[in-house]
């Protein structure tokens, strides 16, 4: 699949201002150990010198680096033993300092080697675009608590025998009881095509038709869509404002 150039810029940034998030951190965690462990940073000195040194005196001395090597191996395993033991006793993780890659696949390098961005990169990728959908949709300030009735007639339909803003109540009650109540057997919203509203005043929408994927039945007549789809039409808002069709139906 395509993918968008700038979409992409955009995430490697993210991608590698994480990644020197966590180099900063590891920089911190390894100052903070050596202070704590002087002996630890000690042995990672040894760590990292001692191989040097054989090999150079090995080769010097115009001998078999093999004897010295399986003893630096040895000496080696006991001070990686020793180093561990002084990282759990204090509370830290035995491999807290080996500042491991937190992708093996690409080595914290976003790419493969044939130049493919490796699937760590590509999450980032795809968080960028749902980022920009969120935002070209508004979707963050859009929910139950925003919405508003003033866009719907308390004026009574004729051809429906009641307005739309009652309308839209039973709406919304229908469709916040399903979001709110919504789990692993929930029903699918695209099966209910209509909705029927209260049996009897004051008695809940969603108590006379519990939420299923059943569609529930039809209502009464006077609640029939007729040849409009499902829509209400619209006279004028509580401002007075003319609104055409509403659309909003559950």
């Amino acid at each position: 699949m395509a993918q968008d150039a700038k979409i992409m810029a955009a995430a490697y940034r993210r991608y590698q201002l994480d990644r020197e998030a966590r180099r900063a951190e590891q920089e911190r965690l390894t100052a903070e150990v050596y202070r704590r462990l002087p002996r630890v940073e000690v042995i990672d000195r040894e760590l990292r010198t001692t191989a040097a040194k054989v090999l150079i005196t090995a080769f010097e001395e115009d001998r078999d680096p093999g004897p010295a090597l399986r003893e630096l191996e040895r000496g080696n395993l006991n001070l990686q033993r020793e180093r561990a033991e002084l990282l759990v006793g204090a509370g830290y993780a035995y491999d807290c300092l080996d500042g491991a890659p937190q992708c093996p696949i690409c080595q914290d390098s976003g790419y493969l080697p044939d130049g493919v961005a490796c699937r760590c990169l590509m999450a980032y990728y795809a968080k960028e675009q749902n980022r920009r959908l969120s935002k070209l949709l508004d979707l963050g300030n859009q929910s139950f608590d925003t919405f508003s009735f003033d866009w719907y007639s308390d004026e009574p339909w004729p051809s429906y025998g009641r307005s739309p803003l009652e309308n839209m109540e039973v709406v919304r009650e229908i469709c916040g009881n399903y979001a709110h109540t919504f789990g692993p057997r929930s029903g699918n919203m695209a099966w209910v095509r209509r909705f029927c509203p209260p049996a009897s005043p004051g008695r809940s929408a969603t108590t006379a038709f519990p939420w299923s994927t059943t569609p529930p039945p039809m209502c009464s007549p006077s609640l029939k869509a007729g040849g409009s789809g499902g829509r209400t039409p619209l006279r004028t808002t509580r401002t007075g404002r003319s609104t055409g069709i509403s659309t909003a139906t559950c």
